[in-house]
């Protein structure tokens, strides 16, 4: 062998020592988050588990007590609603009306600090972190085709979903089952413990024709927030702390990372304390405003809650009136059967929804906001009960005041 010949040998054995050391260190943090997880659910694992993780830099700023004056909410409804909250094995519950806080209540040794995963209520938040993005012109329009912001789908059927398809969840991707460590080989698996969040991201297939069914896909919004990412040039988590976080005031927080230096989950996972969730439910109640500036234009706000013209229960990542109502609840149902004994009291409520149940419901026509988060599976939730009790006692109250 010449000497030529085997320096060029050395250079290709170094790359693939290179390669494979690259491929085993990412299977074994793919084995290893597959190993430790066991047994739990992503409502049961805690926060903990989640390694690495992404700051998202707050500037804490805590919403004020109701005055004295101020409390609307009767002694009897407060513990009614208490007593529910942890009879369904929650962590936090509070109600704020008019911007002051009524209730603010923890159980299970949780206090104002603790954080929680409030699950997919992060995809409202990136449908809001994109009407920022497109007041501040980094998007054209709502309508315009994901392509120029996805390449790798340029010359491809799928490039022409559009930034409405995603948010209103028709953007015809296949929908993958839920991930599970004891099927190590399904895409969701390997990409919820693996180490690469987009690519598997990118590896959706068109299953429909964009626009024409609606079916609720955790992973548009990575595409949507990687959309985001590449329209302003800053990493996710960078750009929801300087326009959302930083200017509403909230506690630091963190997200998921698929690994050092790469990507967020951007469909879930905004680590963070519950009652930063209430105030990002009062952005939405008071139309963007905050301390009198305007941080999320209010027609984007209005934008949002109108329902998909495909499935009236949806808006731009975010719920719409009423769930599901059932008459009774089945005897055989899981303990996590969604059940909505009777219709939301107002119309005009709509909510962020997580898995396990965590909640921040807007009443813009009675000015609250409601927040109920969880670590562990309630035993008999209903949807409407925390909301319709609050609400019906100040309905109660106009009708005392006004004798009518």
């Amino acid at each position: 062998m010449t000497t030529k010949s085997m320096k060029l040998w050395k250079v290709l054995s170094i790359a693939v020592v290179a390669i494979g050391v690259s491929v085993l260190a990412s299977q074994w943090v793919f084995l290893w988050r597959l190993y430790t997880f066991g047994d739990h659910d992503s409502l049961t694992i805690g926060v903990d588990w989640y390694q690495p993780k992404e700051k998202v830099a707050g500037r804490p700023n805590d919403l004020p007590w109701a005055k004295d004056s101020e409390f609307v909410i009767s002694d009897e409804v407060i513990e009614q609603v208490l007593n529910y909250a942890e009879a369904q094995n929650s962590s936090a519950v509070m109600v704020l009306h008019r911007g002051t806080i009524q209730v603010e209540k923890y159980f299970q040794g949780d206090d104002r600090e603790s954080l929680f995963n409030p699950h997919s209520m992060s995809k409202t938040v990136g449908a809001l972190m994109l009407g920022i993005a497109l007041e501040e012109g980094y998007i054209p329009s709502v309508d315009s085709a994901i392509a120029p912001w996805v390449p790798e789908w340029e010359s491809d059927p799928r490039g022409k979903i559009t930034l409405r398809d995603l948010l209103y969840m028709v953007s015809g991707l296949e929908r993958l089952p839920p991930s599970n460590p004891a099927y190590i080989l399904r895409k969701s698996t390997r990409q919820r413990f693996g180490t690469d969040f987009d690519g598997h991201t990118l590896d959706l297939q068109q299953s429909d024709p964009p626009g024409t069914k609606f079916e609720y896909n955790n992973d548009v919004n990575k595409l949507l927030g990687l959309v985001i990412e590449r329209a302003t040039g800053q990493r996710y988590a960078e750009y929801l702390s300087k326009n959302l976080w930083q200017p509403l005031e909230l506690g630091d927080a963190a997200m998921y990372v698929d690994r050092p230096g790469g990507s967020v989950m951007k469909s879930c996972c905004i680590f963070s304390r519950p009652i930063d969730w209430l105030k990002v439910g009062e952005l939405m109640r008071t139309e963007g405003r905050y301390e009198g500036r305007q941080i999320i234009p209010a027609s984007w706000i209005s934008d949002m809650v109108k329902p998909s013209p495909l499935y009236a229960g949806y808006g731009y990542q975010i719920w719409v009136g009423n769930r599901r109502i059932e008459s009774e609840r089945p005897i055989d149902a899981p303990k996590n059967y969604p059940w909505q004994s009777e219709p939301y009291a107002a119309e005009d409520l709509y909510f962020f929804s997580g898995h396990g149940y965590q909640r921040v419901w807007v009443v813009p026509s009675y000015e609250l906001v409601i927040m109920r988060a969880g670590k562990d599976w309630p035993s008999a939730w209903d949807e409407s009960y925390i909301p319709n009790i609050i609400i019906r006692d100040l309905q109660n109250q106009e009708v005392s005041a006004t004798g009518i």
